[in-house]
């Protein structure tokens, strides 16, 4: 069976799609698996092992503002998908122009998101993760096969970042203060408040705990807000393979919905998870150990919830994270370290 996947999304989704892989792979263990990817999230596929063909899709040029370029990113996708028939494909997108990336008279069944036999995929309010094996497994009542992610074995510490770090003689609390960001757009509701994250982190320090703060080069604008911590910063100095290493690493990751916390709750690690506009029942599976401890506020307020899946509401003030103070976050990251 050869199976086509068209995911080129953000971390996050890709982690919760990896469910669904595991869960392939265990059923058909001769199962071909070619999977689309956006170019930032191939390494985690490659780190996962389970696709045995990867197709890199270039983002900025598939989302930029040349149709010309995009046009010939998609002939490219095409012509590397040529060769090969595929018995079921499946586009992870609810957006039907990403159709376009599936190879013409190349598929026998196509299964995506969007209305099928009157029922919408995915359903509001369940985890994502669980959407993507009931796409995949065509099932969609109480014999669902459970989530579950697949076994990983992270990639070591990367020399460079090991020297930074020194030697682990106390917990390492990771945090993630930037993020939430994508080639499509920026989502600065999902955060924390920055301010916030600095609170945590003296906080921290000051009781004799590393922290570390990380995230892409897209999150620098988050370095000055540290420069009067005792944090070690490593802000734009991990690629995504040095990522998971680091995570795999941490005592606690403390992050919103981004990411980050997606490869925390994919590596098993003890995780505070921020929670305003997006729904943690739509990001958390429903088997979290008590490795997770999950702070949502969002509830209190009449505007929740908020992102319908696409967008969300005009918000100048994310008040339903600003309601998350660090004593609360706090107290839970004492608790993971206890348990």
């Amino acid at each position: 069976m050869d199976v086509l996947i068209v995911k080129i999304g953000a971390i996050g989704d890709a982690v919760m799609a990896l469910g669904a892989l595991h869960w392939l792979k265990s059923t058909r263990p001769s199962v071909r698996i070619t999977w689309v990817a956006g170019e930032r999230i191939v390494p985690l596929l490659q780190v996962a092992g389970m696709v045995d063909h990867i197709v890199p899709v270039n983002e900025e040029a598939l989302f930029g503002d040349s149709r010309i370029r995009a046009l010939k990113e998609v002939m490219s996708v095409w012509k590397r998908l040529s060769g090969s028939r595929y018995d079921q494909a499946l586009l992870g997108h609810r957006d039907r122009r990403y159709r376009i990336l599936l190879p013409p008279g190349k598929c026998r069944e196509i299964r995506k998101f969007g209305k099928i036999e009157g029922r919408t995929i995915p359903v509001f309010g369940r985890y994502h993760g669980d959407e993507y094996l009931r796409l995949l497994s065509g099932i969609d009542d109480f014999s669902m096969p459970d989530f579950s992610f697949p076994p990983l074995s992270p990639p070591s510490l990367d020399p460079v970042l090991e020297e930074i770090l020194g030697h682990k003689n106390r917990p390492w609390i990771l945090l993630f203060p930037g993020s939430a960001k994508n080639h499509l757009r920026e989502d600065p509701l999902r955060r924390w408040p920055i301010q916030h994250y600095v609170e945590l982190a003296d906080r921290l320090t000051s009781q004799g705990y590393t922290v570390i703060v990380a995230g892409a080069r897209s999150d620098l604008w988050v370095c000055d807000y540290f420069k009067r911590s005792k944090v070690v910063d490593l802000i734009g100095m991990t690629n995504l393979v040095n990522l998971i290493g680091l995570i795999s690493c941490a005592d606690v990751v403390v992050a919103h919905d981004s990411g980050p916390l997606h490869l925390a709750l994919l590596l098993k690690k003890p995780l505070m998870a921020l929670f305003g506009p997006t729904d943690p029942k739509e990001r958390l599976p429903r088997q979290t150990n008590s490795s997770v401890i999950p702070l949502c506020k969002s509830l209190e307020l009449s505007c929740s919830p908020c992102y319908d899946g696409l967008t969300y509401a005009p918000c100048r003030q994310n008040l339903c994270m600003e309601k998350i103070t660090p004593q609360e976050v706090w107290g839970g990251i004492e608790e993971l370290l206890l348990r």
